[in-house]
């Protein structure tokens, strides 16, 4: 085993730790950044700790006995304050597993639109050739410091796939580059007000996105210069859309509730039936991401898995 990856649950964060040497008999890992370490130490088992041996996390569930550090819940204390992280294996050729969303609509709120309209969703079919997978904001500054975020890359790759094939239209959306606006650096604060006015890089906006998306030339590529694909001005996108006589939007990408989540009200508003991808997006946490999901459902339009939104394409392009 090459190395182990800590990703925090509260908001995705991962810590990466590479295999270096033996300590008690036991491979030792020691993270890429710090001289922080992963050893198993007598009469403690599988730790996180300093190089002097000062433990910092456990396992949650696991005595942690083994001669590997076990997967699975790892709590840690900092200071005051408690995490609890994922530890994932990674086996050098092999792919590790990245954590996913845990979401979920509740019942209640399938029963509320159940009984105004008759069925649980507002839009139970698409025309291809009139649907748009958006994709929001995929690129490296988003997608290395989340795991959520790498999760979702092939759901969003077999839906794009899918939708080009039926006749539909892909379009990448990146943040737009420039100087930061005088309300961002009041709201953020000048460094973060930098960092998200750089967000999207320079270049040809295809460069820009996550390396390991799958596009293609006949792809819509823009940037908007807001937290919204739709909001009128800030994005061609729209225009674009109606151009092709685009009714229904699919929303991917990240993060859930803040460009996702404005760009699917903003899209609703401009008369676009809406349906939110819940497993193609990703948030900083759970409770972030399933909030976003009930504000969708509850007033703007469906949220459904991307298993769904396949079988929807599978199915239309079959009559």
């Amino acid at each position: 085993m090459s190395g182990v990856k800590f990703v925090r649950r509260v908001d995705g964060l991962t810590y990466e730790f590479a295999r270096e040497g033996e300590m008690h008999g036991f491979p030792s890992y020691k993270r890429v950044d710090l001289d922080i370490w992963c050893r198993r130490l007598p009469g403690f088992g599988w730790v996180v700790c300093s190089e002097s041996g000062e433990v910092s996390s456990r396992p949650f569930d696991d005595a942690g006995r083994g001669d590997l550090p076990p997967e699975g819940v790892w709590v840690s204390r900092k200071g005051d304050r408690s995490y609890v992280y994922d530890l994932i294996r990674d086996d050098g050729d092999a792919t590790p597993t990245l954590p996913t969303h845990d979401w979920h609509i509740e019942a209640r709120e399938y029963a509320r639109h159940e009984s105004r309209r008759g069925r649980r969703f507002a839009y139970p079919d698409v025309d291809p050739e009139r649907t748009a997978l958006a994709v929001i904001d995929m690129v490296p500054l988003h997608v290395s410091g989340n795991a959520y975020c790498r999760a979702i890359v092939p759901n969003i790759n077999r839906l794009a796939d899918a939708l080009r094939t039926a006749g539909g239209t892909v379009a990448w959306v990146v943040p737009a580059t420039g100087e930061p606006a005088e309300r961002a650096i009041e709201f953020f604060g000048p460094k973060i007000a930098e960092t998200y006015s750089d967000a999207g890089t320079s270049g040809p906006l295809p460069t820009r996105l996550w390396p390991d998306l799958a596009t293609h030339d006949d792809d819509l590529f823009v940037d908007k210069s807001a937290f919204s694909a739709f909001f009128p001005g800030r994005c061609v996108l729209p225009q674009l859309l109606e151009q092709r006589h685009i009714d229904t939007v699919l929303i991917t990408g990240t993060v859930t509730n803040v460009c996702c989540e404005s760009s699917a009200r903003d899209a609703a508003t401009l008369d676009f039936r809406v349906i939110m991808v819940a497993d193609a997006n990703a948030a900083r946490r759970d409770r972030d991401h399933n909030a976003a999901l009930h504000t969708i459902y509850r007033s703007f339009g469906d949220v459904r898995p991307a298993s769904d939104v396949l079988t929807m394409l599978d199915i239309a392009t079959q009559i």
